[in-house]
């Protein structure tokens, strides 16, 4: 019986000690030293009292020790450790059992030797509280693991099925896009090849069917470089020769370029890119970025409109905006605006392949950029690209 109040008594200051240490700091070795000897001296020191011959001796150092065992319980408890108030009750119920096991040792005339005490004391029956308060800590705690584990489980499920979805959208989408693909590869092909045979019976045609063959050609031709560099994009396959550029620059170079299809279509092209803009980029990329913006600006933009392309700074960020007074996109298709091979429902049908936007943000996320939209039903669209402004 000695033995086991020693031993509980010993584990409780060992995990106290322990506590106190990692509070106050394990780097001082000296320090740890010098208490893990105090803690063997007091152990001896407690076990050579309970020993003792002298009955009362023996008990009140046995009764202090499950004394500082329930003192360092209820510490345990203030300090809002897991499983602790579980094991303070059934501990203090032990402990007085225990100190009704002793009492007899004291030869008072209250306790005298009897059967009952006898069988306490050999059964051990006082343990059983404290016994069954560590099977339920310890079967709680299975618990708590059980729970996590099914609570992992089911974020696992929860992220296996939407991995799941987005693959079955992006196969979908592949799908989707192989048949546009498909049909947009067709009608050209139809109509050069209907214009050959055409040709072929009445070569006088030739100067009238001219146009059209060259305009269905132009077109096959854009298509395939725009889907062969979609496809280097999405193989990361793509190698910037990233040096300093000015972002206006860029801009005035592409207006100049599209002003005669602008003019073309009766569409008023109008630059403004006064406004120093040094970024670090791919001249060439920046380029083709912003003509896909002006171009496709030009697409959606019915004869008498006009198209304002503004170079700007705003804080640390360049910015070129491309504002039409197009058709505008619908609220519940700008979302979906960069996705490749988007037409806005509102979009009658011209040479677009459905790739430009598509390419453009990608090329402006390697720029550590992006391209935003704002767009309002009836009175056009305006889509900013914004890159990192270099600070000399």
């Amino acid at each position: 019986m000695s033995s086991s109040v020693s031993s509980c008594a010993h584990t409780a200051i060992a995990s106290a000690d322990d506590e106190d240490v990692g509070v106050h700091g394990l780097g001082d070795g000296s320090l740890v030293d010098v208490r893990l000897l105090a803690l063997a001296a007091g152990c001896v020191v407690f076990f050579a009292l309970s020993m003792s011959s002298y009955p009362p001796l023996r008990v009140g150092v046995l009764v202090a020790g499950m004394c500082l065992c329930l003192y360092y319980l209820m510490a345990a408890v203030n300090a809002d450790y897991e499983g602790a108030a579980l094991m303070l009750l059934p501990g203090a119920v032990t402990t007085g059992f225990r100190v009704w096991a002793l009492m007899p040792g004291l030869d008072s005339a209250l306790f005298v030797e009897s059967v009952p005490f006898y069988l306490l004391r050999c059964a051990r029956l006082y343990d059983l509280p404290f016994a069954i308060g560590c099977m339920v800590f310890v079967c709680r705690r299975f618990a708590l693991l059980f729970d996590r584990t099914e609570q992992l489980a089911r974020e696992l499920d929860a992220r296996v099925a939407e991995r799941t979805k987005e693959l079955t959208a992006e196969t979908e989408a592949r799908k989707s896009m192989m048949l546009n693909i498909f049909h947009d590869l067709r009608s050209p092909l139809f109509a050069v090849s209907g214009g050959l045979e055409t040709l072929g019976s009445a070569p006088e045609a030739l100067p009238a069917l001219l146009p059209a063959l060259r305009q269905r050609i132009e077109f096959l031709r854009r298509l395939t470089e725009d889907l062969f560099l979609a496809a280097k994009l999405e193989q990361k396959q793509i190698l910037l020769n990233e040096d300093r550029a000015a972002l206006n620059e860029e801009a005035a170079a592409v207006c100049a370029a599209c002003r005669s299809e602008a003019d073309k279509k009766g569409v008023e092209l109008h630059l403004s890119a006064d406004t120093p803009l040094p970024v670090w980029g791919d001249s060439v990329r920046l380029q083709q970025i912003i003509q896909n913006l002006v171009t496709n600006a030009i697409h959606y933009t019915p004869a008498g409109g006009s198209i304002h392309v503004d170079c700007r700074a705003e804080g640390e960020t360049a910015c070129v905006s491309v504002q039409d007074t197009g058709c505008g996109i619908e609220p519940e298709d700008q979302s979906a605006v960069f996705d490749r091979y988007f037409h806005t429902t509102a979009d009658k049908k011209h040479d677009s392949t459905g790739l430009g936007l598509t390419i453009a943000q990608e090329l402006a996320h390697l720029h550590h950029g992006e391209i935003t939209l704002q767009s309002e039903v009836g009175k056009g669209s305006m889509f900013t690209l914004r890159l990192p402004l270099l600070t000399d």
